[in-house]
């Protein structure tokens, strides 16, 4: 199909489409298609966010956590020189997370899991994908730690955040594969299988 040419066309370096308007976001769409991987606009980008996301919290759900979808508010109470009133940092929220390793290993209770999909071959990224397998990966998990203070203010109100971060042309960062790892241990655990 063509999802499957789109996909493997991108991999292969291919020219796509011609050089035209974003009719989402009104960037430039490249002839090689890395925009479509990179638009927050409803694009792949999106797509591939919300179905990962999804997948997440099933899992969650299997492994006996108590998954919320994108609760609001777990930063009420916390002071903050940025506005938390529309912040959602976590795409997932566990309200039992007891045996969910995480990268900072805070072993608290409420687990704050914030999926990112990131395109290695975007134009602000390539230097940082070049620098290693996943690298891309490992280092949007810090930019997402650091972006407006989420780590520190989700610790202060309790809260281990954990970013998981996939590249668009799959694999995730080290600190998500331990994190879903661990998940995937409660499964099996919790179903007995």
């Amino acid at each position: 199909g063509d999802e499957f040419r789109s996909r493997v066309g991108r991999r292969l370096g291919l020219e796509l489409c011609e050089e035209d308007m974003c009719p989402l976001c009104g960037q430039t769409m490249d002839r090689f298609g890395a925009h479509a991987e990179t638009c927050t606009c409803g694009g792949d980008k999106s797509k591939n966010h919300n179905q990962v996301n999804y997948l997440v919290y099933k899992q969650c759900q299997s492994a006996g956590v108590r998954p919320e979808l994108e609760k609001a508010k777990i930063l009420s109470g916390v002071k903050s020189q940025v506005d938390l009133g529309r912040s959602r940092p976590a795409d997932t929220f566990v309200q039992s997370g007891a045996g969910i390793k995480t990268g900072k290993g805070r072993n608290l209770l409420n687990v704050a899991l914030d999926v990112g999909i990131i395109n290695p071959q975007a134009p602000t990224n390539v230097t940082k994908a070049s620098e290693g397998t996943l690298e891309a990966a490992d280092k949007y998990t810090e930019k997402k730690r650091e972006f407006q203070n989420t780590d520190a203010l989700c610790a202060a109100a309790g809260i281990d955040y954990q970013p998981l971060v996939f590249e668009s042309f799959g694999g995730c960062s080290a600190e998500a594969r331990e994190t879903l790892k661990s998940i995937n241990r409660l499964v099996a655990n919790n179903t007995n299988t």
